[in-house]
């Protein structure tokens, strides 16, 4: 809902049970903009609020191959 709001699109979203907590996941979410961007920038905080630990890999310009 953080994403939609923001008007981001996720172009990837995988989760993975973490190991001895069945009721816990790991997301990987990749989306278009830049981290940096205004609409992302309080997305990603708003969603930093929400998490117990979040972390972000990179940030890269999209390549047109």
């Amino acid at each position: 809902m953080i994403f939609q709001k923001a008007k981001i699109n996720l172009t990837l979203i995988e989760s993975f049970p973490l190991v001895n907590h069945p009721s816990e996941y790991l997301f990987f979410v990749e989306l278009d903009g830049r981290n940096q961007s205004k609409n992302a920038a309080a997305a990603l905080a708003q969603l930093g609020k929400q998490t117990l630990r979040m972390e972000v890999l990179g940030s890269y310009p999209k390549t047109n191959l």
